[in-house]
């Protein structure tokens, strides 16, 4: 198509004078149209270009689009990995909130206990002091029921060497006790039939009174107060009351029949 274009305006410019005025018209109007035609032509070849360059870029879009698919693949992966993480550390959270629910629960009642057990060791050590204040009261009185003895020996042996009758005087009727009086034997003089008792008047304890001394289920002997102090009382062994074999010792139990 090109070449009878060519061809036509060589005739055009190497022979002006061969064509008339319609004829020039007609190619004026050619030189126009391909004039026109090249102008069309530089601007397709400028649309090819532009087009070549829509397709790089939309190439490279596509790419770029494939790349941030895969990207977002990928996040949507990693999203769905986390919300697995996240339910199995909500269920690890719920175990060990149940756990330390049951440990608040085992500790709740630990210090309980505790306090249980303070206060049993606090009522253990109250005891044990005053324990150890009757322990004390015990040896104050059994000092003193040796010292009384000592001086009772002392007198008795006084009178005897001066030719006294030391004899004890008929045994008078024993009062009889409104309730029964228990206690132990604090100290013994076997010599002159002697022992100390741990009660005296303000247990109820009165002169002339009969203790049973017993050992465990098995009676020793019978004792009669003498003598009353506040908390203790000095009391003669009666000989002929005496179980055969036996003797009143430290310790032995010392009861007041009741009436």
């Amino acid at each position: 198509m090109k070449k009878p274009f060519l061809l036509a305006v060589a005739i055009v410019f190497l022979a002006p004078g061969c064509f008339d005025n319609g004829e020039e018209a007609l190619l004026e109007e050619l030189e126009t149209n391909r004039q026109q035609i090249k102008i069309l032509q530089e601007k397709y070849a400028s649309v090819e270009l532009a087009k070549a360059a829509v397709e790089r870029q939309l190439q490279a879009e596509q790419t770029q689009f494939a790349g941030f698919k895969t990207r977002i693949d990928g996040l949507i992966a990693d999203r769905e990995k986390a919300d697995r993480d996240a339910a199995l550390a909500r269920r690890e959270t719920d175990d060990i909130a149940a756990k330390y629910r049951e440990l608040q629960e085992k500790l709740q009642d630990s210090l309980a206990k505790r306090e249980e057990l303070l206060k049993l060791i606090a009522d253990q050590q109250k005891a044990f002091k005053i324990a150890k204040e009757h322990e004390l009261n015990a040896t104050r009185l059994r000092i003193e029921a040796e010292k009384q003895l000592t001086e009772a020996r002392g007198i008795l042996a006084a009178l005897k060497a001066r030719g006294v009758d030391i004899s004890p005087p008929p045994a008078a009727p024993a009062p009889v006790p409104k309730h029964r009086i228990c206690s132990k034997v604090l100290r013994v003089d076997a010599a002159n039939g002697i022992a100390m008792l741990s009660v005296g008047y303000i247990d109820g304890v009165s002169l002339g009174m009969i203790f049973e001394i017993s050992r465990g289920d098995a009676p020793v002997a019978r004792a009669r107060v003498e003598k009353v102090y506040d908390d203790m009382s000095a009391v003669f062994i009666m000989p002929e009351s005496l179980a055969a074999g036996t003797s009143v010792r430290e310790g032995d139990n010392a009861n007041a029949p009741a009436r």
